[in-house]
Parts: structure tokens; sequence; C-alpha cells
């Protein structure tokens, strides 16, 4: 059974769009359409590769979809060794209370994708994570709970400002186990760049910065 063939049998309960590998027009969007938090983030796949932006939230056929925690992105992307799941919450500002919601809504999202990229018989080889911001307020520059906050009492992981900055941050408990956690930059209209290919762990220089 093809890709597509897979593909159809769940299009009509899922948004997705996708990229072929042939295709002129190789951008994907993320967005967050909140007025209040309103962003969009511009994905380009890169030529001879196909790519997928997955609407993984409330179905009726999907009951694991069903829950109120979710990603605002969701996509699968292909790689020289299978396929990249990538998770992304947008939000406005960060803050302990902030990031702490958007970490339980990204290992959420981890979920999701993981058990779809299983439906559809796609290797994931490797995961990353984002929170998509337009930055910190000035005024918790110098507040301390941004160096020490726990996720949650079970977890030893903690998600740090500084952290999230350099790139260390991880995501924890997952389906795919424990997931990088990055930071993508927005800027004041709300818009960003996912850059591709995705840089690894042990390539910290590279960041992802708003376009």
């Amino acid at each position: 059974m093809t890709l597509e063939t897979r593909l159809s049998r769940i299009a009509s309960d899922l948004r997705i769009d996708v990229v072929h590998p042939e295709q002129v027009d190789r951008k994907l969007y993320v967005q967050e359409l909140d007025a209040e938090g309103k962003a969009e983030i511009l994905v380009e796949i890169p030529a001879g590769r196909r790519g997928m932006s997955l609407d993984l939230h409330g179905h009726k056929r999907f009951t694991e979809l069903a829950s109120s925690k979710s990603a605002d992105g969701s996509l699968l992307l292909e790689d020289d060794d299978g396929w990249v799941g990538i998770v992304i919450e947008c939000k406005k500002s960060l803050s302990p209370n902030v990031v702490a919601k958007a970490s339980e809504q990204i290992r959420s999202g981890v979920n999701r994708l993981a058990m779809m990229a299983a439906l559809l018989e796609l290797p994931v080889q490797a995961w990353h994570t984002f929170i998509a911001t337009r930055g910190w307020p000035a005024s918790s520059q110098s507040d301390p709970a941004l160096t020490k906050l726990p996720i949650s009492s079970s977890e030893r992981q903690r998600l740090t400002k500084q952290s999230l900055e350099d790139g260390t941050a991880v995501v924890d408990d997952t389906a795919a186990g424990s997931v990088t956690l990055g930071l993508i930059a927005l800027d004041g209209e709300g818009t960003g760049t996912l850059r591709l290919p995705v840089p690894s762990a042990k390539r910290r220089d590279q960041k992802n910065e708003s376009g």
C-alpha cells in the first residue's frame, strides 16, 4: 500500500497538507489563529523530499486526539534515514506558567504524531520540538523562577530560560522518549521560519531565527 493510499484513508478525518518531491511550491505553515497570540511559522521543505503538516486537534473517529491538550503544529519530514517528527507550540511570550503549559501541549503533540506516523507506516528516526515565541518579557529577565522551573513534581528535568535558549532543554516521558526542545523566534507580527534541516543536538551554534 502506497503512502498516498494510506493518506487517503484518513484524509476525511484529518486535515493534511502534503508537499511532494517534485512539487514547485514547497512551503508548509504552522499557524496559531487566536487574535491575542496570532502566529505563523514558515517551513520550507527541501527539494526532492516529502513533507506534511497534520491537523491533530480533536476528531470524532480518532478518539485519542480528543484531548484538549494539543500543540499548534505537527509535521512529518522525509530525510535520508527515514522521517523526522516535529511538534511546535506557539506562545506570544514566555513565563514559568506558559512554559509549563507549552511543555504539556508538546508532550501530547508528540504522542499524537507518533500514533499517526505509525498508522501511516512512516519510520520516524528523529524528533524535534519547539516553542515559537516573540520572546521573554523584559521584566522576566531577572526573575529567579525562570531558572528553576519544575514542569511537574515527578520530573527531574527542569526547563529554564538558559536551557531553552542554548538548546539543551528536553521534554521527557513522550512516546518517543526524551525529545529536544528549542525556540523559534517570532517577530513583532508573530511570523517566523523553521530552518531545515534541524540542527542536531551536537551543533548548538546553529539556531532557528525569525524570517
